[in-house]
């Protein structure tokens, strides 16, 4: 597990590095960014800064390669042309020329792509070759691009010395070390294993033109293909013999993904996933009751309760989350265009400052106690899913009322000194009593005896995808796992009726369900309230998914679930699968006829259907499964619940599918009678070769991990 520093001084919020550090840039940017921010020294104080490094040519920050730390991002650098790559901004550059003065480092992880663009490529250049004065570069040797020379530059051209030739981890993760000591000697450290040459040949570090990665200046000569992250400059030489690299981020990335608040203090949770009946409270005792018939409908997570203020619909508990003058934070997830005035909770008594009830009227949020009312900016009533926080401390008004939506705190419109002290009536979701009917969906409703902190918002948030329980009280949630990697299409499986399979990545994918499978069955995650569907291979019941018309040449492909074998299904039944025209069959499959064993198909070749080796699965038992399909060969990940990983490799070679023609079947292969017998859940496939450190990474997740 990786272990993160805390990103904030108590104090003064400003970040926790060390005083050696000159520039950091973690690459952790948003996918797509043309741009990188870093901290930057200055005045004994570390400064985030925006745009540190800027994009040449087609260099971009994307999510594509599994990254080192967890972080969902790094620098890429194609190397389509000479000119593509990343420069830092030349304050920065020449800021960081420590002269004669100062000893000076460089380290950053690099994944070691399959190619340069041509021969002596740049993975890092600062001076060097094509400029006068010092510098430093690190070069490929020719066109080889796993091999890499470590120049020290004293003038233009041929003014160095080489440190060495090193060899990298081709397709892997590979720590890059540089350091000089001023009239004493420089080390390259490669994956830790450090090497020191002796006399030094800079003594007054001052290069005449920007720091160039994975590129030569002014596209003088080839660039890189590859990935960085963590790329740190220090005034220090840190290492001078072998050490071991560190894969925490110097930096928590606490923003944008924010603090976990956990379940202290958290009083109540209701998921909403149920579609009708009580909803229960997965973590206190006021389970809800449903008064006339509340509906349900697609959620933030799962489903959400969809109320019909015609009706008079709402859900109600004697029992009350915090009342008197206590600190509270009421968290939820609201849908409406109504322009009506409606209550969102309520609860409380008549008397002085003795309500407590978020309201939106004519979609204006406000919280009115009783003789007391309280509003904000803005309206939301625009038929789209909005996050919303409300607290105040102990012993407050309504002046000290903090709203939070979508993850900003917004602007109170007026002033209130009316007390807060909440009574003891009835609690109502979508009502207020027997009157003002909520008009929409609400989804994930909680309440804490505390205040909420902005960055534990801003995780709840979650950039709108939320948050659920198992979250909260057990680390990481796989949902949010699985989105965070960019899946094609997500279903959860966890519908309790209906023939719609949910896509959890775009609505326009929902699935069908046919032939009546069994819904809202247990499901593989312990903790979550999600639920799985049994499909009974002798009703030959399956799903399908829309077709996805633009995956016209799909490889790599990473197919994962969860799967539950229950008896025997039909020969080569297909769990994960896709079959249109000839040349088409691709997936995962039960292979044969043998209970439980794993198989695959890519393009209906022979040496993939006919592979034998896949692992074989114990019939009752759930497993997370992963299956990723690369160029070169086909990887089986297995996962038992203790953790334990089993792998198997076809080692042959796969071409793109265009999978454009028709949908994805979930437990069958449109071949024949080929039905799967058994459980499946949390279905997504990716167009990406997920590494096995993200797959266990997504296990564990789940809590299947030791």
């Amino acid at each position: 597990m990786l272990r993160w520093k805390s990103s904030l001084r108590p104090s003064t919020g400003q970040p926790i590095l060390d005083s050696d550090v000159l520039l950091y840039v973690p690459f952790t940017d948003a996918n797509a960014s043309t741009t990188a921010d870093g901290y930057v020294l200055s005045g004994g104080t570390h400064t985030l800064t925006a745009d540190v490094f800027t994009r040449e040519g087609n260099a971009v920050i994307n999510a594509d390669q599994s990254t080192i730390n967890g972080a969902t991002t790094s620098a890429y650098g194609p190397a389509g042309t000479d000119n593509d790559g990343w420069v830092l901004d030349s304050t920065i550059s020449s800021g960081l020329e420590v002269g004669s003065s100062s000893p000076l480092s460089i380290q950053f992880w690099f994944y070691c792509s399959n190619a340069a663009s041509g021969g002596y490529a740049r993975l890092l250049s600062w001076g060097g070759y094509h400029v006068s004065g010092t510098g430093f570069e690190v070069e490929s040797a020719n066109t080889d691009y796993d091999r890499f020379i470590f120049y020290e530059f004293a003038g233009a051209g041929v003014s160095r010395r080489s440190l060495g030739t090193y060899q990298l981890t081709a397709n892997a993760w590979n720590h890059i070390y540089w350091a000089f000591q001023p009239n004493s000697g420089s080390y390259v450290g490669i994956n830790g294993t450090v090497t020191n040459i002796a006399n030094s040949y800079i003594n007054n570090f001052a290069p005449t033109n920007d720091l160039n990665l994975l590129k030569t200046p002014s596209a003088a000569d080839d660039a890189v293909k590859g990935y960085v992250q963590e790329f740190i400059v220090k005034d220090t030489v840190p290492y001078t013999a072998n050490f071991t690299p560190t894969t925490v981020p110097l930096i928590s990335p606490t923003s944008p993904s924010g603090t976990n608040p956990g379940t202290t203090n958290l009083v109540n949770d209701w998921s909403m996933d149920e579609t009708s009946g009580t909803r229960a409270d997965s973590h206190g005792s006021a389970d809800l009751t449903d008064n006339n018939t509340v509906g349900y409908a697609t959620g933030v997570i799962s489903n959400a309760a969809s109320f019909t203020a015609a009706n008079s619909e709402s859900l109600s508990s004697p029992t009350q989350p915090v009342t008197g003058t206590g600190a509270r934070a009421a968290e939820l997830w609201f849908k409406t265009s109504s322009t009506a005035d409606m209550a969102i909770t309520s609860y409380g008594s008549s008397g002085s400052g003795a309500w407590w009830r978020i309201r939106i009227e004519n979609g204006v949020i406000l919280q009115r106690v009783f003789s007391g009312t309280m509003s904000w900016s803005n309206t939301w009533n625009d038929g789209n899913w909005h996050h919303l926080v409300m607290q105040v401390a102990a012993s407050s008004t309504l002046n000290d009322v903090d709203l939070y939506i979508d993850g900003t705190l917004q602007t109170r419109s007026g002033s209130n000194n009316r007390a807060i002290n909440t009574g003891s009536g009835d609690f109502y979701i979508g009502a207020e009593s027997t009157g003002d009917f909520f008009d929409g969906d609400i989804d994930e409703v909680r309440y804490w005896d505390r205040v909420l902190t902005a960055n534990e918002i801003t995780w709840l948030y979650n950039s709108g995808n939320g948050r659920a329980y198992s979250a909260l009280s057990g680390g990481t949630d796989y949902r949010s796992t699985v989105l965070a990697d960019n899946p094609l299409f997500y279903y959860r499986l966890g519908e309790t009726s209906g023939t719609t399979a949910y896509d959890e990545v775009a609505t326009a994918n929902n699935g069908t369900y046919y032939n009546t499978p069994t819904l809202g069955q247990t499901g593989a995650i312990s903790g979550d309230t999600n639920t799985s569907v049994l499909f009974e291979q002798a009703n030959d019941e399956y799903a399908e998914a829309l077709t996805l018309s633009s995956e016209t040449s799909l490889l790599p492909c990473t197919i994962e679930c969860f799967i539950k074998v229950s008896g025997a299904s039909d020969d080569n039944a297909g769990i994960f699968f896709y079959r249109s025209g000839s040349n088409s069959a691709s997936g995962l499959n039960i292979r044969g006829t043998t209970l439980g064993k794993l198989g695959y198909h890519w393009r209906g070749v022979s040496n993939t259907y006919g592979y034998a080796g896949g692992p074989t699965l114990s019939d009752n038992t759930w497993y997370y499964v992963a299956l990723v399909v690369e160029s070169t060969k086909a990887t089986f990940y297995v996962i038992e619940e203790d953790g334990t990983l089993t792998t198997a490799v076809n080692t042959v070679s796969h071409s793109a599918l265009d999978c454009s023609g028709d949908g994805w079947h979930i437990a069958s292969d449109p071949f024949g009678n080929r039905y799967f017998q058994g459980y499946l859940d949390e279905v997504a496939i990716y167009d990406q070769a997920l590494s096995q450190s993200t797959v266990v990474a997504h296990a564990a997740a789940a809590g299947y991990s030791s």
